[in-house]
């Protein structure tokens, strides 16, 4: 038995840390699509109308959504209670065209509901959970002399791409544009690139049509970042390390149960010889007393490692690894998981066929001189 739980061990290991090695690649890339926020972002100083247009015509762009900063405003509840708010403009239907099918996206039920109607004819807005308004909120949002009334219709993720300050209200351009007339100029740009687009090419583009330094990012170039520190190269490595460990392992309990078992069965082969069994079926013989103990350890090695990180994980916070605000979901990589069980079987096979080989050399003198004594 102890052969057996070795090898069922080590497979359990060797794929519980391919699913590590799954959730912790999936989490980089969600974590960096939610801290990027768009296939790329750029930050600079307020594009003008035109230089957006330009950004929106170069080749690979599909989509740009525009977020721009209307400054700092004062807003103010019935209860009379006063807060200064950053307050975000953009386009709701262009911010879902880009963050589509994204990790982190802002909430599209929240963007749907900025293009919707406000009680009394009040400017929707979302609100920021620093803000500690409840939705449904009226407030007055007071601006050099000016006011607008307001009604929060929902309250926004902590985090958000497009704004550094945790005080934040978004409301939508058009809606916005209905009160007060004005020309949006956007510092921050969001935009979706086609499927095999280069980015480096698009960022350069972006770059020249910006004519200033202008902060450019993508998630390519964060998990990059992520995966090369010290704490995701460490884990990386050490996931390796212990799947060559188990399967170092895993050969050596074959050969060493081939090594122990040897006195037994090279009696029962002179016993045998006696009969007549021809020496070229003695490794038939040895792949049917490591054959059964490798296939039921295979086998239930298999399904441990699949249970075990249903088991464990919830328990393991890889956050810190992966730069994310949230715990990564299980992940499970199919090619992973696939190649690592067929290197396993590979080692498991050449390790078995070395003992069969060790069997095979041995001389019909010496299996007799051991049955004599």
């Amino acid at each position: 038995l102890v052969p057996v739980a070795a090898l069922i061990v080590g497979l359990a290991v060797v794929l519980f840390s391919g699913v590590l090695l799954s959730t912790f690649g999936e989490g980089v890339t969600d974590a960096a699509q939610a801290d990027v926020g768009a296939d790329l972002r750029v930050q600079g100083p307020p594009f003008s109308v035109e230089q957006v247009e330009e950004i929106r015509s170069v080749e690979g762009v599909a989509s740009v959504a525009a977020v721009t900063d209307l400054g700092t405003l004062r807003a103010e509840t019935g209860g009379r209670q006063t807060k200064d708010v950053n307050l975000l403009a953009a386009d709701p239907g262009a911010v879902l065209s880009v963050q589509e099918d994204l990790a982190g996206a802002f909430p599209p039920a929240l963007l749907n509901a900025l293009e919707g109607d406000a009680s009394d004819g009040a400017l929707p807005v979302i609100a920021s959970p620093a803000l500690e308004l409840a939705e449904g909120t009226a407030i007055e949002l007071r601006y050099r002399g000016t006011s607008v009334d307001a009604e929060v219709v929902g309250i926004g993720p902590e985090d958000v791409v497009f704004s550094a300050s945790s005080v934040w209200m978004l409301v939508g351009e058009q809606a916005i544009g209905s009160v007060q007339e004005r020309t949006f100029e956007p510092s921050v740009l969001l935009a979706d690139l086609h499927d095999g687009a280069a980015s480096e090419a698009v960022m350069d583009a972006v770059a020249d049509i910006a004519g200033v330094p202008v902060s450019q990012q993508t998630p390519e170039q964060q998990v990059e970042r992520t995966l090369e520190s010290a704490s995701g190269r460490g884990l990386q490595l050490g996931l390796w390390a212990v799947i060559g460990a188990m399967a170092a392992l895993c050969s050596l309990t074959i050969v060493m149960t081939s090594v122990v078992n040897a006195p037994a069965r090279n009696r029962l082969i002179a016993l045998l010889r006696t009969l007549g069994f021809p020496p070229r079926r003695d490794g038939a013989l040895m792949l049917w007393e490591l054959g059964p103990i490798t296939g039921a350890a295979v086998l239930a090695g298999t399904a441990l490692g699949l249970v075990l990180p249903l088991v464990i994980l919830g328990a393991i916070d890889l956050s810190a690894f992966t730069g994310g605000a949230v715990e990564p979901a299980l992940a499970l990589n199919p090619l992973l998981l696939l190649g690592l069980l067929t290197a396993f079987l590979v080692v498991v096979l050449v390790s078995v066929a070395g003992a069969v080989a060790a069997g095979r050399r041995q001389r019909l003198a010496a299996v007799l001189r051991m049955t004599d004594t």
